[in-house]
């Protein structure tokens, strides 16, 4: 019995190569590393340690957050993805740029002009919405990550009132 269980220890702790699927931080497809390849995190074989962690792919700019793992046992090679310190979605306890308050904000931007009367303005306030969710979400990668972090918590409520709203951007 004590020899088994030492057994499947070691199998436990043996490096194992694994393939790493990835969410993106803005809205677009998951990514997978390549499936002949065994994902490594700044060289390193990934662990299930490492989901959740904000990471960048080779050959592409946009940012993820490692949503899941499979083993790849026919791995062979590396296929290495880079830890990333920026913002990805929206983290009230992570800090905000400047004075920004996400709940004052939130309640003013909802009751602005764009909202009112929207029987008058068939086109409002999905238009207004919409153009937001276009500027923040062009803004993000050339921020600092505590703006980046408030330009994420504006578009969670921007995804919000198109639920509520039924805009189709």
């Amino acid at each position: 019995m004590k020899t088994r269980i030492k057994q499947l220890l070691q199998e436990v702790t043996l490096p194992m190569c694994m393939m790493v699927t990835a969410k993106p931080c803005l809205p677009g497809p998951m990514v997978s590393t390549d499936s002949s390849k065994c994902a490594t995190l700044d060289g390193s074989p990934v662990s299930l340690s490492d989901m959740h962690k904000v990471v960048k792919f080779a050959n592409n700019p946009n940012t993820y957050k490692i949503a899941g793992m499979t083993s790849n046992p026919t791995g062979n090679g590396n296929d290495n993805i880079t830890l990333s310190n920026a913002a990805c979605g929206c983290n009230p306890s992570a800090g905000f740029a400047g004075n920004f308050n996400w709940s004052n904000w939130e309640a003013n931007w909802t009751n602005n002009n764009a909202f009112q009367n929207v029987n008058n303005n068939p086109n409002q306030p999905c238009n207004h919405i919409c153009q937001r969710k276009q500027l923040w979400t062009s803004q993000i990668p050339n921020v600092g990550p505590l703006w980046a972090n408030s330009l994420y918590c504006k578009l969670q409520t921007v995804e919000e009132q198109i639920n509520i709203h039924g805009c189709g951007c």
